[in-house]
């Protein structure tokens, strides 16, 4: 649905970009028609000011087109690196009952997530983000989550057993 919303958004915004270019050429061939009605001397000047605003028009329609498919571009590139990225992003993920013993997951993003009675001994986990992530009955023992992130993380019942948190940025919470 969104992806809906924003093509009629990005539609709109081209067919607006051209009715300004089409309403300026407009006015300045009426400025021409104008100027040669006034002195049929200028009729060569009008000529060129009306070629001119043509081209002025078409400069802009291919400007407005172009910012579009810059953009669309950057969004497939951002959906691109997302993809094979080495830091996935985990936001929304379900991880109920999983075991995760030894696992890397520096700087990955858990947004979200729910980690019901996941059990993980010797994770690695600096840098990483977990703002609103459940964590119930969570086994942690040997974990390092220096410089994690996890603002509104519910942790009710959770076992952290020698878990590293050093250096964990100023801001970050955890809720108990």
């Amino acid at each position: 649905m969104q992806a809906v919303k924003d093509k009629l958004q990005d539609m709109t915004a081209l067919r607006k970009a051209k009715a300004e270019a089409k309403a300026q050429e407009k006015a300045e061939k009426e400025n021409a028609r104008e100027m040669m009605n006034n002195n049929p001397a200028d009729k060569d000047i009008a000529k060129a000011r009306m070629d001119i605003a043509h081209e002025v028009r078409r400069a802009k329609e291919a400007e407005a087109a172009m910012a579009l498919h810059v953009a669309k571009a950057g969004e497939r590139a951002e959906r691109e690196i997302a993809k094979h990225s080495p830091y996935p992003d985990a936001g929304g993920v379900n991880m109920h009952g999983s075991n995760m013993h030894g696992s890397n997951m520096d700087g990955t993003n858990m947004h979200g997530s729910n980690m019901h009675g996941t059990n993980m001994h010797g994770k690695n986990m600096h840098g990483s983000n977990m703002h609103g992530s459940n964590m119930h009955g969570t086994n942690m023992h040997g974990t390092n989550m220096d410089g994690t992130n996890m603002h509104g993380t519910n942790m009710d019942g959770t076992n952290m057993h020698g878990v590293n948190m050093h250096g964990a940025p100023h801001d970050s919470h955890t809720r108990k």
